[in-house]
């Protein structure tokens, strides 16, 4: 078996990123996206990479690979403090992606330890996501909770 390699996404690896979230909007909806939304796509995580409101993963077949077999993302974003959050910064992770020949491989549980780490490093003590329902057994496997919408994992303050 080969060894997957994991790397966290730079500005170099926003066509890649693009093309993962190009292949998870594909799938999930069956329906081909067209350039201009990629284009969104591409520039939304330059964007938001560059000024920190995002942090993605890659995964690889092997160290010197090129193309990605999976991904995450972490997007942070500022509301009004409440219950949940009393700062109003929160986190949310999304494009959880794992191209089909390379699922249940555990690939995506190790881009959400990965992904968890940051938020907790971001001084952040809940992350959430929203899930189909054959995803949930990776995230309720990483300590996630189901909640009315989506899921979340919580975590005392260090």
């Amino acid at each position: 078996m080969v060894e997957i390699c994991y790397r966290r996404a730079g500005m170099e690896n926003l066509e890649t990123l693009a093309d993962l979230r190009c292949l998870f909007i594909e799938e999930g909806t069956g329906k081909p996206v067209d350039l201009q939304m990629r284009s969104a796509i591409r520039e939304a995580y330059a964007s938001m990479m560059g000024d920190g409101r995002a942090v993605a993963w890659l995964a690889f077949e092997r160290a010197a690979a090129k193309d990605a077999v999976g991904t995450g993302t972490l997007v942070f974003w500022q509301r009004i403090p409440g219950p949940h959050s009393p700062t109003g910064r929160y986190a949310y992770i999304m494009n959880m992606y794992t191209r089909p020949e390379f699922r249940r491989r555990g690939i995506a549980s190790a881009i959400i330890e990965r992904l968890v780490e940051a938020v907790k490093d971001a001084g952040l003590t809940r992350v959430a996501l929203h899930t189909l329902p054959a995803a949930a057994d990776v995230y309720l496997k990483a300590g996630f909770v189901r909640t009315d919408n989506e899921m979340a994992l919580r975590w005392q303050s260090l």
